[in-house]
């Protein structure tokens, strides 16, 4: 995920995501896992995410 601010810099990512829980009115959890250590277990779990998506699709959106 890529996310270009009106600054022009780019959040990618962890960051990317924070960034978009603070946007969509999440800013607590977004101030919260953006801390040390949880920043970087945010990035891991999205890299997680990323590399397993279709994994993830398929376990987490299964039709009955």
């Amino acid at each position: 995920m890529h996310v270009v601010l009106p600054d022009q810099h780019l959040l990618r990512g962890g960051h990317a995501c924070l960034y978009v829980l603070h946007v969509l009115g999440y800013r607590r959890t977004a101030a919260v896992f953006g801390l040390w250590p949880l920043s970087w277990m945010v990035d891991i779990g999205y890299a997680i995410v990323a590399r397993n998506r279709l994994w993830f699709s398929r376990f987490l959106f299964t039709r009955d």
